[in-house]
């Protein structure tokens, strides 16, 4: 059964709590910050949600509190996922905390990331980026621990110096995938997106950054 709740207040309550308990709590976990967008997000759900509970609203707020929702639940999964749910380090009673799965306690080793991943990038279409993830070449490969992969990212608007480190890219996104697409809005067409990737395992420990990539975002 899913942790997630399925009402929409419900959920909203539960998002809003998970959002601010690890905020309080990923350095002592040893894990990235939930990206900023996560708490706009949702507490702009949270926004709608109540807008759309009493009578007054209309069609085009239902569908952006549902369009929301689906977002703000794929992004608080991957988070999750990628730092939370496997991470050795957060307990069982932080896990009742946030209302999600206690883990079991049979542990397979895994390493850390040694490797480096980097990406190619294509352009499917207007406002959007696809990132293809492969590994370098040269590098160690641990199929055990190279799962995953952060993403990190930014967006510069033309003339503005760019990162020329991983560590100055301040929003991230975990993957497991092979392609990852990026949806940029309409207004960034004409900016530089600039991306650098790190291999991370269940416990959330990343390996070496990967080489900066970058595109102008069509």
């Amino acid at each position: 059964m899913s942790y997630v709740p399925r009402s929409i207040a419900a959920f909203c309550a539960w998002a809003i709590h998970l959002v601010m308990y690890v905020a309080r709590n990923y350095e002592r976990w040893g894990i990235p910050p939930p990206p900023e967008s996560m708490d706009a997000d949702v507490r702009r759900l949270k926004e709608l949600a109540d807008k759309c509970a009493v009578p007054g609203h209309t069609d085009l707020d239902v569908s952006a509190k549902n369009d929301l929702r689906k977002v703000v639940e794929k992004d608080l999964r991957s988070y999750l996922r990628g730092v939370v749910l496997y991470n050795d380090g957060i307990t069982d009673d932080d896990r009742r905390a946030m209302s999600i799965p206690v883990r079991d306690k049979v542990r397979t080793p895994v390493g850390d990331p040694q490797g480096q991943p980097k990406a190619g990038i294509t352009y499917p279409g207007r406002a959007q980026l696809q990132l293809h993830v492969q590994h370098v070449e040269g590098t160690p490969s641990d199929a055990r621990a190279n799962y995953g992969c952060r993403i990190y990212y930014g967006v510069f608007d033309a003339g503005q110096p760019l990162p020329t480190a991983g560590k100055e890219l301040r929003e991230s996104r975990f993957t497991r995938h092979k392609k990852e697409l990026f949806d940029f809005e309409q207004n960034d067409s004409g900016k530089t997106a600039v991306f650098c990737l790190r291999y991370e395992n269940r416990k959330g420990k990343t390996g070496q950054w990967g080489p900066i990539v970058s595109a102008v975002i069509p």
